[in-house]
Parts: C-alpha cells; structure tokens; sequence
C-alpha cells in the first residue's frame, strides 16, 4: 500500500456558487459523518465536517473524501496492483479511520468554523416526520431552501397542534398525510 500527502496551497479560487458547498455539507453530514464516521472514527472530529465513503467490488480499494470549511482530504487505500485490501476492506473501515486521524492531528493548525448559510438561502422549521410546516408538539430541524424552491406551507397532519393549528389545518383541508405539498 502506498501512502501519499499533497500539501494545501495558499492559492484559492472560487469553483462553484456560495450555497452548493453550504446545501453539500448538510446533505453529507447527515449521511456520511452521522453514518459509518461516527462508528468508525469521525467522532473525534469536532465541528461541522462531511465526506463520502467508497468501495470497490472484492474491496480491492477503500476510500473517504471528506472535508471542512478549512480543508479537504482524500484518503484512499490499495495496492498498486490490484489485490484485496482484507475482507470486508470497506471505506468506512479501512479509509475513514486515517482521515479521522488526520482531521483530529490538523484541528489546531486547519480550524475549521461552522458552514454559515449565504444571504440566499433561507431556513425553514419543518417537522422531522411529516416535513411540512411544524405544530405543537412536532420534532424540528431546520431545512435550507434556495430561491424558487418549493418551500411546503401546510400544517402537519400527524401531530395533533394546538386548537388554532387544527382550525387552520381543517380551514386547508388536509386531512390525510403527505410528504409535501
């Protein structure tokens, strides 16, 4: 196996607008970092980080991309001929490790902050179970819309809301749920 380290340059430019980079992060902590990196390392990264695991047939390579608002980091695993890494050499069990490593090693000199929405997104308090507009006793997150998306302006319909929201649910006719509008 080989192991390679390309040195972070001072020189930076803009390669895509200001909201991918803030919507991928989201979408990548929620499924990689909150996935296979919490079990198999990332919990020693602190702060607002994201990647994607990936594995080859007969895991004949591994690797972990991940990233945080200071650096991004590659990190695959082979032989420069291919060969199995070892049963079950999956990304999340033989890549994400030494990424995790490396982010933990690099904390103090490579801070990273937290991924700030830009003035073009918008956030919307949705119900994390029907994902439309929360009442009384919904559990929220917090979703990101761009300008021109479909942003849902009905009511949840699985939690029961207090006396005004069910007026106003019964006011809009929903009575079945739905994901979206």
């Amino acid at each position: 196996m080989a192991i390679s380290c390309i040195a972070p340059t001072s020189r930076t430019s803009r390669c895509c607008r200001r909201r991918c980079p803030f919507r991928c992060s989201r979408c990548s902590r929620t499924w990689s970092i909150a996935g296979p990196a919490q079990r198999r390392g990332g919990s020693a990264c602190h702060g607002a980080v994201g990647g994607k695991t990936g594995t080859t047939n007969d895991y004949r390579d591994a690797w972990f991309v991940g990233f945080n608002s200071a650096v991004v980091v590659g990190v695959w695993v082979g032989y420069d001929q291919p060969a199995r890494i070892r049963e079950g050499g999956t990304g999340a069990r033989v890549a994400l490790p030494i990424w995790a490593d490396f982010m933990r090693r690099t904390a103090q000199r490579l801070p990273a902050h937290a991924f700030q929405p830009p003035g073009d997104i918008q956030t919307v308090e949705l119900c994390n179970v029907s994902y439309l507009r929360p009442v009384d006793g919904c559990p929220v997150y917090a979703e990101y819309f761009k300008d021109g998306d479909d942003i849902p302006s009905r009511l949840c319909t699985i939690h029961q809301g207090d006396i005004k929201q069910r007026a106003q649910r019964a006011i809009q006719g929903s009575s079945a749920p739905s994901a979206r509008d």
